[in-house]
């Protein structure tokens, strides 16, 4: 885009009796605006934010309503915040925490001395936000502009209980560690692409997901989108060592889809961690380091668009000014293959 412009406002009115009951609605609109070559093109959406009841009492919380729930101990990224389903229109540039859309659920938590139990309930699936193709951040970019229409489908899901999806997590606290158990059934709310014929004698080239469209084209296929099932069981581990804060977040991911240079859709369990630091000075300089690594378990060389092991390095360097009042901020991420930075 030569100009890409988006604003957001969340007005919100909020009550709390007492600390035992405390309630909010709040409204998010978002405007979009893009101009690409010489046209203008705009969206604008609006939905219920963090829009709920919560109850209190002697050793139990129940939140009930529109929501967002976060798992894991590591910063910024862990790869058990799987939760909730994120905003993508402005691409990943920005904190992964103001992408997350809050949704329907029940979150019930007990405490009994160091242990916390959780309980969650999403009655209906809601999918991540993202565009097919007409912005710079779109899963096909602007590929439509230079072929013309193609076809693709992206099911969309009424609100069923058939869709509904759940969680359990405990916590407890021993010998100056912070240890977390978690079990996550959810359907992905990021798609994956289904299954395509390559006809015989027809040349393939799938070095990119944007070739897909080309391909699709040149067929007469429809691209289809398809949101599956999976569970993902978690471990999660906090210290300090000194001054030094130290996390550790390990998911297991039961069913991944990949597509082979067949095109074939394909389903593979994935083993992924994040292991980090961070430090917070006295004079309120912060910095974290983490590391993450995805490997695909029972990899195929057949598999297309991805590697069987992934490494990344994320950073956060801040400083605060004023009272707190200004704080510059630097993020990086920065995959150890040279594939992204």
């Amino acid at each position: 885009s030569d100009y890409y412009n988006h604003i957001r406002g969340i007005p919100y009115l909020e009550y709390r009796k007492s600390d035992l009951f405390y309630a909010k609605v709040a409204v998010q609109g978002d405007y979009f605006a893009y101009h690409y070559n010489t046209g203008w093109e705009d969206d604008t959406d609006f939905r219920f934010h963090d829009t709920f009841v919560n109850f209190s009492g002697s050793g139990f919380n129940a939140k009930i309503g529109n929501q967002v729930v976060r798992w894991g101990k590591t910063d910024g990224f862990s790869p058990l915040d799987n939760v909730n389903p994120e905003d993508y229109r402005d691409g990943i540039a920005g904190r992964r925490e103001d992408r997350k859309i809050p949704i329907p659920m029940v979150n019930l938590q007990a405490y009994r001395g160091a242990f916390t139990i959780q309980g969650l309930y999403i009655p209906f699936f809601i999918k991540s936000e993202f565009d097919i193709t007409g912005t710079d951040w779109a899963w096909f970019d602007r590929v439509d502009k230079a072929i013309g229409p193609f076809q693709y489908d992206d099911p969309d899901y009424s609100l069923s209980l058939a869709d509904s999806q759940g969680g359990a997590r405990i916590t407890a606290t021993t010998h100056g560690f912070d240890l977390a158990f978690s079990y996550l059934n959810k359907i992905n709310d990021l798609p994956s692409i289904d299954s395509l014929f390559v006809p015989p004698g027809v040349t393939l080239d799938a070095g990119s997901i944007r070739e897909l469209p080309r391909f699709t084209q040149a067929t007469g296929q429809t691209i289809q989108l398809k949101y599956d099932r999976t569970s993902i069981w978690g471990l999660e581990v906090e210290t300090t060592v000194g001054d030094i804060g130290v996390r550790g977040d390990v998911a297991y991911d039961t069913n991944v889809n990949f597509l082979t240079d067949t095109l074939e859709s394909i389903e593979k369990p994935v083993f992924e961690y994040t292991v980090g630091f961070d430090y917070n000075s006295a004079n309120n300089f912060y910095i974290n380091v983490q590391f993450n690594q995805a490997i695909i378990q029972d990899w195929e060389d057949r598999i297309l668009l991805s590697k069987e092991v992934t490494s990344a390095v994320t950073g956060t360097i801040s400083k605060e000014f004023y009272n707190g009042n200004f704080k510059p901020e630097f993020r990086i991420y920065y995959d150890l293959k040279g594939d992204a930075s």
